[in-house]
């Protein structure tokens, strides 16, 4: 009997380690599992994700450069070439005097039309329209006139041809003659009968005068 017992005994001694262990495993396996688990699953989740924001942004339209900003001076105005008789007039753009220049000259100006006074001591302001439409433009030579008076012009009988310091006015009596001031020669002719005058006229006054046929 006691040699039964002690070998029961001796057999439950050795088996105790290994039930030590054998019991010790699962509880390990759990503590590991639980330990990792966690770990995994952001790696899992992060490539998605990662995807995702780099084809939101492809799709994204990106932002274009600023525009390149152009003065309207640049692109927008074209040359009127302006020439007088005499020359050294002032030239005025639209009523603008700061744009202006002395003839013969370049004014600068935008595309449509526009108006250009032409000035100059002792003779009358001169005046142009001008449609720009093109980089430059010449207007024709523009012949200022000098200050002068009017000279109401008749003769006995009407209808008389008139002639202004030997040159045919084209016109015929009674007649209103613009001229510039100072003394002038007026000649008027009909039915082969001519006559002739020395006027003088003042700028602002009208002058009149009366040139019969028949002496």
């Amino acid at each position: 009997m006691l040699v039964a017992c002690g070998i029961v005994g001796l057999v439950a001694w050795l088996a105790a380690p290994w039930l030590i262990d054998s019991g010790a495993q699962p509880a390990a396996q759990v503590t590991t599992a639980a330990n990792t688990q966690p770990a995994e699953a952001p790696l899992q989740n992060s490539a998605p994700k990662d995807a995702e924001s780099q084809n939101e942004r492809r799709s994204s339209p990106q932002p274009s450069p600023p525009a390149r900003h152009i003065p309207p001076a640049l692109t927008t105005r074209y040359g009127i070439v302006i020439s007088t008789t005499p020359s050294a007039a002032t030239a005025m753009l639209d009523n603008r005097p700061e744009v202006s220049c002395k003839t013969p000259c370049l004014l600068l100006a935008s595309r449509g039309p526009h108006t250009i006074a032409i000035s100059q001591a002792g003779y009358q302001t001169e005046y142009s329209h001008a449609e720009v439409a093109d980089n430059l433009l010449q207007l024709p030579r523009i012949t200022l006139r000098p200050f002068g008076g009017l000279l109401m012009l008749t003769s006995i009988p009407p209808g008389a041809r008139i002639s202004l310091d030997g040159r045919d006015s084209e016109q015929v009596t009674p007649a209103r003659v613009e001229l510039p001031s100072g003394i002038h020669k007026v000649t008027v002719e009909k039915d082969g009968k001519q006559a002739e005058q020395q006027v003088e006229v003042t700028a602002g006054i009208i002058s009149y005068l009366n040139i019969p046929l028949d002496r």
